[in-house]
């Protein structure tokens, strides 16, 4: 999830690409039949987001053919969340290389049904570890991994805080995951950091974590609560068995509280 790095015809080029496509979907979006309107370019939008390396980006869009093609969508009012998904996406891609990550998590958007019952949802996790520690992070979340980045220290010490990082201009602060129950154990010690940077109704906080790993699907139904021999942490509260390892689940909302 990298800021992108094109040479300038390259960037350009998709740039082009990301503007002519966005502004089809605003001439659409209002019409009755939208569906019918994305059809007749959704093959030349395929190829121009394949020959400029959106490849996840392209996935959606095949998804989308799918759907168009099996003929779920009736009313006026799918055009215009499909036309608001494809948007943000690409306007994400303005500034961001295309990944997984992104994928899944407007895909995610993509396939909810607004009658569908919350707690029956489908949602991406993004695998991370902090020494011995194994955790996950819901996708929608997340907005970058970055690494390279120096802590400035806060003027007073602050519980669950390392300091701040810079960020898009702006200084967000580096959460203390060994404060909060994920301790250090003497032969986990791993030189080698970066920073999930995380969001919270315009919230944001940094993860300082060893690495990061695939992201995953799970339902609600797969999480256990977590009993009194498990992880002690005031961010978690479930946790999920994969591949034979423990796998918490930050609870999002309490963390911007600790940061």
């Amino acid at each position: 999830m990298s800021a992108l790095a094109l040479d300038e015809f390259t960037l350009e080029m998709r740039l082009h690409y990301i503007e002519t496509t966005l502004e089809s979907l605003e001439r659409f979006k209002n019409h009755t039949d939208f569906f019918i309107e994305v059809s007749a370019v959704i093959d030349e939008w395929i190829s121009e987001g394949l020959s400029n390396k959106m490849n996840f980006f392209v996935n959606l869009l095949e998804g989308l053919k799918s759907e168009i093609v099996n003929g779920p969508f009736l009313k006026k009012e799918d055009g215009i969340r499909v036309a608001k998904i494809l948007s943000e996406y690409l306007q994400v891609l303005k500034t961001e290389a295309d990944s997984e990550i992104h994928f899944k998590k407007f895909r995610a958007v993509f396939m909810q049904d607004g009658d569908e019952a919350e707690e029956e949802k489908i949602q991406f996790y993004l695998k991370c570890v902090s020494h011995t520690h194994h955790f996950i992070v819901p996708v929608q979340n997340v907005i970058e991994i970055v690494s390279g980045k120096k802590i400035f220290p806060l003027p007073l010490t602050q519980p669950g805080i390392y300091g701040l990082i810079s960020f898009r201009g702006q200084g967000i602060p580096v959460v203390n995951l060994e404060d909060l129950g994920f301790k250090a154990n003497v032969d986990s010690e791993n030189g080698k950091t970066c920073y999930v940077v995380c969001d919270y109704k315009e919230s944001f906080f940094a993860l300082k974590v060893h690495s990061t790993d695939d992201v995953i699907e799970l339902a609600p139904s797969q999480f256990q609560k977590c009993s009194e021999s498990s992880l002690s942490s005031p961010v978690v509260d479930r946790f999920v068995i994969r591949e034979d390892k423990s796998l918490m689940l930050l609870d999002i909302e309490k963390m911007v509280r600790h940061a």
